[in-house]
């Protein structure tokens, strides 16, 4: 069935206002949590929650947000924030047709030390049919903004910030039709590269950049 997650937003220029925070557990051999938020098979909606990816004693889920059960859904984010998580937030490995969109998010501190690819959005295998991204921040994190290994229908970023990131922001094999639009992005593609990761860059072989196409 379709989902909603919603709160009431939350000013965050007045540190009295705190948002609801979701948070992993830490099991009894001090290891976080391994695995998913949510496995969604349908149109799925979050809103002004806190999802922090820290458990106790200072270890980190490693794992995904969100993956999708189920082809040709929407899945929107709007004022959410995303805080140590352990390697891509939302990814898709199987389902066709999906749209994703994401508003007002900030994500901060995507890191796996033992994965040098830690993205916000990893699409791969299957063609996607819309990435919509307005007024999110990326800060202080591992892996790209969105990584894409298939066809994105449409993708349109817009008033985003990205900072700080060791990898290119926007790796993508096949864009058909894409618009970026008033973005900021400051030290971002930020480590040289291993062996593997050279090996493992676009198909023409190019340096990273900002976009790679």
């Amino acid at each position: 069935n379709p989902i909603v997650l919603t709160a009431d937003p939350h000013d965050y220029t007045d540190e009295a206002q705190k948002p609801p925070v979701v948070r992993v557990v830490t099991d009894d051999d001090g290891v976080a949590t391994t695995g998913l938020f949510f496995l969604v098979g349908a149109d799925f909606t979050c809103e002004n929650i806190y999802f922090a990816g820290m458990g106790t004693g200072d270890v980190w889920m490693v794992g995904n947000w969100l993956n999708p059960s189920a082809p040709n859904i929407d899945i929107r984010v709007h004022g959410c924030i995303f805080d140590y998580m352990g390697w891509s937030i939302i990814a898709n490995f199987a389902h066709e047709g999906i749209s994703y969109f994401a508003e007002n998010v900030y994500i901060k501190n995507n890191i796996n030390a033992g994965d040098p690819y830690s993205p916000f959005w990893v699409l791969t295998s299957v063609p996607v049919d819309t990435f919509y991204a307005k007024n999110s921040t990326m800060f202080q994190s591992h892996g790209f903004f969105m990584q894409a290994r298939n066809t994105v229908n449409y993708v349109e970023i817009d008033h985003c910030t990205i900072a700080n990131d060791l990898k290119m922001p926007f790796f993508n094999e096949n864009l058909t039709n894409a618009k970026f639009t008033n973005n900021v992005f400051y030290n971002t593609t930020a480590i040289g590269e291993t062996a593997s990761e050279a090996a493992d860059k676009d198909r023409d072989g190019l340096w990273w950049s900002i976009v790679n196409v």
